[in-house]
């Protein structure tokens, strides 16, 4: 079930190219693109930090990261129009998150 809203979540970051962010169960923070949802995974292409400028070439491959391993609660997007980061704690984005 909680797969669920997460996997429909970050595929509504994914059309809507929201920059997301969530914590895996391992404590590891993920930042970064959502480029693909399938199965049970979700693909990321991380945002660059602030060591990476002048260093990427630009051929980063996006990471596959199992839905599981993504610690309940941490998932959240940013909204532009707020200028802030939100989840669905804050009660933004409707029940089922981001474009509702």
């Amino acid at each position: 079930m909680a797969d669920d809203v997460i996997r429909e979540t970050l595929a509504r970051c994914s059309d809507e190219v929201l920059k997301v962010g969530f914590t895996l169960a391992g404590g590891r923070d993920v930042l970064g693109w959502v480029t693909g949802v399938t199965g049970d995974h979700v693909s990321v292409l991380h945002a660059p930090g602030p060591f990476d400028l002048g260093a990427a070439d630009g051929h980063e491959e996006p990471e596959p990261i199992p839905l599981s391993a993504i610690r309940p609660g941490s998932l959240a997007w940013y909204d532009a129009t707020a200028r802030r980061w939100v989840t669905h704690e804050d009660g933004h984005g409707g029940a089922r998150g981001p474009g509702t």
